[in-house]
């Protein structure tokens, strides 16, 4: 994972969104609500964030997220508590 340009401030979080897969490893089409929800990697957390960590796999809530674009990156910037849970 290459470094962060971000550093969020409070309890916010800086997410490398990521394109769910259309299929399983066995060829299972998955539903398309399921790749609706918007998900990634985090790469960074602000100071008071206690609960998330750098390199967590996430998925976020809708509507919620600020988009910034670096270097044709894109980064979601999110409250902690907008996080619905983390993939393990």
């Amino acid at each position: 994972m290459n470094k962060c340009p971000l550093l969020p401030t409070g309890t916010r979080v800086v997410i490398q969104a990521s394109v769910p897969p259309l299929k399983t490893a066995r060829g299972l089409l998955l539903l398309r609500s399921i790749n609706d929800q918007p998900q990634g990697t985090v790469c960074a957390v602000g100071p008071d964030c206690t609960y998330l960590q750098a390199g967590q796999f996430v998925v976020y809530k809708k509507y919620v997220e600020t988009i910034v674009t670096i270097d044709a990156d894109p980064y979601s910037l999110v409250k902690e508590d907008d996080v619905l849970c983390v993939i393990a």
